[in-house]
């Protein structure tokens, strides 16, 4: 029998090391990091001078029963950032059972936190489903959360004149393959004023018009579990592929900007992998005020 050299036993138990470190860092230590990736976008038809706005984006937090000192973290950590509004994106829930999740109640006193100090929008998840979206609804607009769970649309008055149109639509990954054009709301103000669009996951990609002059959305995790340099193994999207897993993108059909957030949580496996959490702060130029 031939013994194997000592030169490849020892590369075999390095890469036995490395495989258990890689697998430590994603399932305790990469989901608890809590990252905030900073884009900035023009927009047209702005009010309120040169003074732009800093918007936050958020999504998927997936909280679990015990989660109470993550929900502080989040929430402290938007808190910090001091922006104009906060938009959640959905998935606030945790798993596919009422047992698996916080309370919707729960969630709702974490995250109203933040309407006490900025508007806060927010659409629902598919995830949301299990919790009872009427119930979700409920409990956040209660807590002062502007809740949109069917398309529609808000005006938002900042301080200095300054005003936004946030539109809000179905999740068109739950609502697939029913899900159209029609369930895309028009901007209210027929373009006087830019208009946000909140959409839990970017399949709606398909569908946008001209009409939204920014998308955001979630739903993807950014893969979750990634190779280097952040391109997803998996993506749960029903219609748009990898290319639309995270970060600030082109709408195809119009040319207007649409961004996915790698989210908070993690689903199915608690880990994520060259895929860390995710706050995204955008600042709001209007058009003919670019810093340099």
């Amino acid at each position: 029998m031939i013994k194997p050299s000592k030169k490849i036993l020892c590369l075999g138990g390095l890469a036995a090391l490395l495989a258990l470190a890689c697998l430590f860092w994603a399932f305790f230590v990469e989901p608890n990091r809590l990252c905030v990736t900073r884009e900035r976008i023009m927009l047209d038809a702005w009010s309120g001078g040169g003074q732009g706005a800093k918007i936050l984006v958020a999504g998927d937090f997936h909280f679990a029963p015990n989660d109470d000192v993550r929900a502080e973290k989040i929430v402290n950590a938007i808190l910090e950032e001091a922006p104009d509004a906060v938009f959640l994106l959905g998935d606030y829930v945790n798993g596919h059972t009422r047992k698996s999740t916080m309370a919707p109640e729960t969630i709702a006193r974490h995250l109203g936190r933040l309407a006490e100090h900025f508007p806060v929008f927010a659409v629902l998840g598919n995830h949301d489903a299990y919790a009872g979206r009427r119930t979700i609804t409920k409990a956040f607009r209660e807590a002062g959360i502007r809740v949109f769970d069917e398309k529609g649309a808000q005006e938002l008055c900042l301080p200095n004149g300054r005003r936004l149109m946030i539109g809000g639509t179905l999740d068109a990954h739950s609502y697939f393959p029913v899900f159209d054009a029609d369930e895309i709301p028009e901007n209210p103000s027929c373009g006087a004023l830019p208009f946000i669009l909140l959409s839990h996951s970017p399949d709606v990609l398909p569908f946008l018009n001209a009409a939204a002059d920014l998308t955001v959305c979630g739903h993807t995790h950014g893969g979750q579990l990634c190779l280097p340099g952040g391109w997803p193994v998996f993506n749960s999207c029903r219609i748009v592929g990898n290319d639309f897993a995270a970060g600030m993108k082109t709408v195809p059909q119009s040319g207007k900007a649409i961004f996915i957030t790698r989210g908070l949580g993690t689903s199915i496996l608690p880990a994520r992998f060259f895929c860390p959490p995710e706050l995204a702060v955008i600042e709001l130029i209007p058009a003919g005020f670019a810093k340099e």
